[in-house]
């Protein structure tokens, strides 16, 4: 199942032992800047990660790039 909300993306990184608290900690976790539909800060640079109610988006730019990988999915 592809992960599909933000509480779903904080339970995989849970299962995983990994509690990330804010944008700060994920973007140490991911080694980019993260931005979650929710949350207070956005970052304008960078490649980024969106989880939403649609999935889990992978943007560099403007430009989005297709899909969660493998992994991602339960």
């Amino acid at each position: 199942m592809q992960i599909t909300t933000y509480s779903a993306f904080l339970d995989y990184l849970l299962d995983a032992g990994i509690s990330p608290v804010s944008p700060g900690e994920l973007e140490e976790f991911f080694g980019f800047p993260v931005f979650i539909p929710g949350m207070k800060e956005w970052f304008s640079l960078g490649n980024r990660v969106v989880v939403s109610e649609s999935g889990i988006s992978f943007l560099e730019g403007n430009t989005q790039l297709a899909g969660a990988p493998a992994s991602w999915r339960r």
